[in-house]
């Protein structure tokens, strides 16, 4: 089970159970794609969530199921505010104080925590070589939020830089899908369950901008036809009515929000010696 205090703090999160797995050294292919990027391979679990983070942008994060407190059979994870003075200490072994503004992960069964939301995992739940049944975890922090927390905490991690960048929550399924296919295609495994929190579902909003505006601001004379096919290369939904664009971005593209984003990408994919 997951329990979100606050959906504007933690917008998803979720959570794969898998069993049986055996948390031994990776294999070369992946040691040396890690190293190749300065990352220390650990063993396949660890290795796996960070390949994955790398490969895509969405941090990830494993916990040894067996030190969670289990009630009827299952385990809870919270998402809530520290409580004043909580401490925490994490994998690298750092005791941490933490001010109440701080966002953790907690066993939610024994309300205890086990990692600092968006930054870092503590060593309360690690994955050791011991392991065999693992918790996964991909969720998305807001960016404020985290980067806040890494400032008043002066810890800044792979993970926190990638959540101030504010990445779109339906990217974590992409995550959870990779890191599962990689966790039992390396390390065994059978996935047992998955639940998602998706308390505040974001909807797209289109955004629109005319041609004029577009020649106006960049000091171009583009066609209509060239602008078309610039949102058609870069994959974006676009309708075009009386010479203005309406524009639905994928999900992936959260920079697209006001026109003069859209107008940006025009001038860059046309090319600047075009303006």
């Amino acid at each position: 089970e997951v329990e979100i205090e606050n959906p504007k703090k933690c917008l998803r999160y979720m959570g794969a159970v898998v069993k049986g797995v055996n948390v031994g050294p990776s294999p070369t292919w992946l040691k040396e794609a890690l190293e190749a990027v300065g990352q220390r391979s650990i063993n396949a679990v660890v290795d796996a969530t960070n390949y994955v983070m790398l490969n895509i942008g969405q941090p990830l994060h494993a916990f040894d199921a067996a030190k969670f407190e289990s009630k009827d059979g299952k385990y809870a994870i919270g998402v809530r505010n520290a409580k004043e003075g909580e401490k925490i200490t994490t994998l690298s072994g750092e005791e941490y104080i933490l001010p109440a503004s701080v966002l953790l992960i907690t066993d939610a069964n024994a309300d205890a925590p086990i990692g600092i939301a968006g930054i870092k995992g503590g060593r309360l739940a690690e994955v050791t070589h011991d392991t065999t049944d693992i918790i996964i975890e991909s969720a998305n922090f807001d960016g404020t939020t985290t980067r806040r927390a890494a400032q008043a905490l002066k810890l800044f991690t792979d993970a926190s830089q990638r959540f101030q960048n504010r990445p779109s929550p339906e990217l974590l399924a992409y995550g959870m899908r990779d890191v599962l296919a990689l966790i039992t295609l390396i390390a065994g495994g059978e996935v047992v369950g998955i639940v998602d929190q998706y308390p505040a579902q974001p909807t797209a909003v289109p955004v629109s901008v005319s041609l004029s505006h577009i020649n106006s601001l960049l000091g171009s004379y583009f066609s209509r036809e060239e602008v078309e096919n610039v949102f058609k290369r870069l994959g974006l939904l676009a309708i075009c009515e009386s010479q203005t664009f309406t524009i639905t971005s994928p999900f992936e593209r959260t920079d697209l929000v006001i026109p003069e984003d859209l107008i940006e990408e025009v001038g860059r994919i046309i090319g600047y010696d075009r303006i």
